[in-house]
């Protein structure tokens, strides 16, 4: 799950207008593009930073994954919450409408398959082999998370190419990367 909510940082965080003519009309619009790509994927970031705060813990064990866990529903409620209410991008919700399903799994992966997977590290903690659940359950979230994602993923890649402007990564991708 880190890979691919990593990678789709990587297609997705940042962006940078290519080069445009003094003067141009469509500049201006481009800025906008710009400006809604970089609101949502600032909205992604919080997900991410939380998604980080939760990896970490874990390496601490169940105890220090459980606050950072209710931090992280806490940040998907939020965020969610708030993308719901962003417009359409002048009249165009697409990129809007595939990042709502890609935040909703965040919620969803953070309220139901999070709590089990510390469940799983608790038994683990008292000698239990759970090996087979926990891989079990991380395939489960990656395939979910890599449907959302590639949804997502091709809804800005459209989104960057109609506004012309090209999709670069950000920090919060390099901390992934050391995960």
């Amino acid at each position: 799950m880190r890979f691919l909510f990593a990678l789709m940082l990587a297609l997705a965080a940042t962006v940078t207008p290519e080069v445009a003519l003094a003067g141009d009309p469509t500049v201006a619009a481009q800025d906008q593009a710009i400006a809604y790509n970089d609101r949502l994927i600032g909205l992604q970031d919080r997900v991410g930073t939380s998604l980080l705060a939760l990896f970490t813990a874990f390496d601490g064990g169940s105890a220090n994954a459980r606050p950072a866990l209710a931090v992280l529903q806490s940040e998907t409620a939020s965020v969610l919450a708030e993308a719901k209410t962003i417009p359409p991008f002048n009249g165009d919700a697409s990129l809007r409408d595939a990042f709502i399903p890609l935040l909703q799994f965040y919620s969803d992966a953070a309220n139901t398959e999070f709590p089990l997977l510390i469940s799983l590290v608790e038994r683990a903690e008292r000698g239990e082999d759970v090996t087979v659940e926990a891989t079990a359950a991380q395939t489960r979230i990656s395939e979910r998370e890599a449907a959302a994602d590639a949804a997502f993923g091709k809804a800005q890649n459209d989104f960057a190419t109609k506004w012309n402007f090209s999709l670069t990564p950000n920090e919060l991708q390099e901390k992934f990367d050391a995960q």
